[in-house]
């Protein structure tokens, strides 16, 4: 396995370690919830200055924002401009740079080097996208059939089905040369087809998009038996290789196992190539994102609160069993045939990630979404607690009560930063007509530091059901 270490060679944290085999992020600064604290009297460095995102054996660097930038190999990269204020810094989105081993990274005093140790096996090169044959300008460690570029992952991320489908396609093509002695890679062409036909998912039948997002999209299907259900499509952001499949669908296969009436059921998954497919029971109310797009005004409080405490029903059940989900928010609450809420994709961000199959996501993360998402996924990635969902169950309900974010994300702001330094405006500056006992629950839910949230979605969801509305 591949591990990437930052090692300090200068500075006050000189001779220290950061050793990563995982997927990563971390924060460099000299604010107090920085994994990585910087001389907090060196005037040069800023609270939150920059941040690594680590996919070993690939490590990017982004400044963020900061005064006097980031050095990599002695070049700045990120500073604000001369007279350029902090807060407007905060509104662009600043230059990342891919790390090899050897390189170095300069702030203040400080100084680290990154070393990278691959296993003898893996082969760093670049590789031709599989399906268009353009050269795949990030670095890709084994030749694959599913590795794409750019152009092609951007392309299948307008119509993930059409991508399952020249998955299918080509998987199909590959096997009958395989089993006809023909080894010899499939053409390019092989995987082009008709976009509009649906991809024959093995006793499915696809009927209607019902939604799409920036990591797939969902579509409505008819079982073999007749059930309707609803299929998610996946796409992956990196070549796929068979140990990140078996991965991701051993850490589903545990997930699907935790059945509470206020979970969606997953009732089964499959994959080709970079698309991966998910059936589960169909909830005909759709979400509470597209029902308030519907409506194009704010929830009654009764009526959001109801339905975000039945979210929470199914969320307490995970909680219990030591299960995070990374991913709450109004798309991912869904109301079913009884009209009560339920929780989606429980498990389904961070199961993607920790296979690294979502590639970086600095700037759009697929295990968690900017506007729903605590602070501390950023500055403590690995291990979020269920404080976390909590977090992100606070800011859909008041998403729900106000169709604003509790975290603002003003145009163009660039959102990492934002989610850094930006703390939740209080629902009742948004809304000052609603009862005040809501407005507390809502904003204890959407602290900024953890340790003055609700423990977990249980006692969250006690706190709601003690409002009188």
């Amino acid at each position: 396995m591949a591990k990437v270490t930052l090692v300090a060679i200068d500075g006050p944290m000189r001779g220290r370690e950061w050793h990563f085999s995982d997927a990563d992020t971390w924060v460099f600064g000299r604010a107090p919830d920085c994994h990585a604290r910087l001389d907090a009297s060196d005037p040069t460095l800023s609270r939150h200055h920059f941040l690594v995102e680590v996919r070993p054996p690939v490590l990017r660097v982004r400044d963020l924002g900061s005064r006097n930038g980031t050095f990599v190999n002695d070049e700045k990269i990120g500073a604000r401009a001369r007279g350029e204020s902090a807060a407007t810094g905060r509104l662009v989105s600043r230059e990342e740079r891919v790390l090899v081993d050897g390189d170095e990274l300069r702030v203040g005093v400080s100084r680290f080097r990154v070393r990278v140790e691959r296993n003898p096996s893996e082969r760093a090169e670049l590789v031709r996208c599989g399906r268009c044959g353009a050269s795949v300008v990030r670095e890709v460690h084994s030749t694959s059939p599913t590795a794409r570029c750019d152009a092609c992952l951007d392309e299948d991320a307008r119509d993930p089905l059409a991508a399952l489908a020249r998955a299918i396609d080509g998987a199909s093509k590959r096997d009958a040369k395989a089993n006809s002695g023909d080894l010899a890679a499939p053409s390019l062409a092989g995987e082009r087809r008709d976009a509009k036909r649906p991809p024959e998912i093995e006793g499915l039948e696809i009927v209607r998009k019902l939604g799409e997002g920036g990591t797939g999209a969902v579509y409505e299907a008819i079982d073999h038996d007749g059930t309707r259900l609803a299929v998610k499509v996946l796409l992956a952001r990196v070549a796929v290789d068979s140990a990140m499949r078996a991965m991701f669908f051993r850490e589903m296969d545990s997930l699907a196992a935790v059945e509470h009436p206020r979970i969606v059921k997953l009732v089964r998954k499959g994959s080709s190539g970079v698309a991966f497919w998910f059936a589960m029971e169909l909830c005909k109310g759709g979400s509470l994102a597209a029902m308030i797009g519907r409506s194009g005004r704010p929830m009654e409080p009764k009526q959001a609160v109801a339905l975000v405490s039945d979210a929470l029903e199914g969320l307490a059940f995970a909680h219990e069993r030591g299960m995070v989900h990374r991913d709450v928010k109004p798309g991912n609450m869904l109301i079913g045939d009884d009209g009560r809420g339920k929780i989606s994709d429980f498990g389904l961000a961070k199961s993607f990630d920790r296979a690294g199959l979502s590639g970086f996501t600095m700037t759009g993360s697929f295990a968690g979404t900017f506007e729903f998402m605590p602070r501390e996924q950023l500055t403590n990635f690995r291990n979020v607690r269920p404080t976390s969902d909590v977090f992100s169950a606070g800011a859909t309900l008041y998403w729900a009560l106000t169709r604003k974010t509790a975290v603002e994300f003003a145009p163009h702001v660039d959102r990492v930063t934002a989610l850094l330094q930006t703390d939740p405006t209080p629902l009742a500056t948004r809304a000052p007509l609603l009862p005040r006992e809501l407005c507390a629950v809502v904003d204890r839910a959407c602290s900024p530091d953890p340790a003055l949230r609700f423990r977990d979605a249980g006692e969250m969801l006690e706190a709601l059901r003690r409002l009188s509305l």
